[in-house]
């Protein structure tokens, strides 16, 4: 039995970190035992209880930054005290700070995962990515584009990347009429109304302030959002609703989990400027929601224009008003891209996503 070690910097709700549970919950315990390692203190609305590991096998190193040399080898320790043979690093922080460990430590089998585009990233960042490649079996990528981009962007062999798709554990998506009623109790929202909703950091990647302008245009009493998350521009959104007068019908509504939101909704927007592939977008699908999104990295790969949702272009909240507009008054269209979603999905499943896992580990 391989023993295989997921690092993450930490398990707040976000789709890499939930990429992460549900691969380790996923995993043949006959063939591998999995250890998770965190780096940073869990915020209030982390997963990490969700992990089914045993608490010996839940490892907390804290990492007060890249040039804490001191954690790097106290992983070190715990790399080989534990006998690692593979280890899995996902984003920036333990992707740099795990796998220099993982190399003084002497382990073989070294991966690493880019979730997403990460446009931001500083030269020296992305100097530390190209060297430590050098020492990676493969780099994981949740999308097409996110490898085609980090090829370019960092220089790195194009034979080190893995095209293993973002994805979900659908089967935790209870989705049920109950929790649609108990939903719109909760926010306001009449049981008759059109509800849509979108999730994901209140950041500007996540392209909401397109959104609320669209909603602005669409001028119906039955038509509600809400939207889902946390993050720096919640404040400047907030004042958005409020100035377009959407303050009765639009409403920023925090964490609360997946399957109660897709419960809820009659359709799932995302209006993102990037992405690589969002799992958020993923269980939509499996949830058999109509879908309106941008067409961007990532997304394009999973939804086709007018066959499984709606595809517009970022940053353009008139296409976005057209997209929505068409989606609430016609109930016969949003069931059928909502079903044909639903068969697409499984290509997007946590079964198909550590299958290919597996068979990159055992190469």
């Amino acid at each position: 039995m391989k023993k295989i070690l997921f690092a993450i910097n930490k398990l707040g709700i976000g789709g890499a970190e939930r990429l992460v549970v549900d691969q380790i919950n996923a995993l043949d315990r006959n063939e591998f035992e999995p250890y998770l390692l965190t780096l940073i203190p869990e915020p209030e609305n982390s997963i990490l209880s969700e992990v089914t590991l045993p608490s010996e096998q839940k490892l907390y190193i804290p990492v007060q930054g890249m040039l804490d040399i001191g954690s790097i080898f106290k992983i070190k320790k715990i790399i080989k005290d534990n006998n690692i043979d593979i280890v899995i690093s996902n984003l920036f922080l333990a992707n740099t700070i795990v796998r220099i460990a993982s190399i003084l430590a002497g382990v073989r089998d070294i991966f690493s995962y880019e979730h997403s585009i990460y446009s931001d990233k500083r030269m020296w960042q992305r100097v530390a990515d190209k060297m430590l490649a050098r020492f990676t079996k493969k780099i994981f990528v949740g999308a097409k584009d996110v490898k085609h981009f980090t090829v370019k962007q960092e220089g790195i062999r194009e034979d080190k990347f893995v095209i293993n798709y973002n994805a979900a554990d659908f089967k935790r998506l209870n989705i049920s009429k109950e929790k649609n009623r108990d939903m719109r109790e909760k926010f306001g929202v009449p049981q008759d109304a059109i509800l849509i909703v979108a999730t994901g950091r209140l950041i500007e990647q996540k392209g909401h302030t397109y959104l609320i302008k669209a909603l602005q245009k669409i001028n119906q009493d039955d038509v509600y959002c809400l939207i889902f998350g946390q993050g720096v521009l919640k404040e400047r959104l907030e004042s958005q609703i409020q100035e377009s007068g959407l303050g009765e019908r639009v409403k920023l509504a925090g964490i609360v989990p997946m399957d109660e939101i897709l419960s809820s909704a009659d359709i799932f927007c995302m209006p993102s400027l990037w992405e690589g592939l969002s799992v958020a977008l993923v269980q939509a699908m499996a949830a058999g929601k109509a879908i309106v999104a941008t067409n961007v990295s990532g997304t394009n790969e999973a939804i086709v224009d007018n066959e499984n949702g709606l595809l517009v272009e970022p940053k353009n909240s008139s296409v976005l008003v057209g997209a929505l507009q068409k989606l609430i008054s016609d109930a016969e269209l949003r069931e059928r891209l909502g079903s044909n979603a639903r068969s697409l999905s499984v290509r997007f499943s946590i079964e198909e996503n550590v299958s290919r896992l597996v068979k990159e580990l055992n190469n």
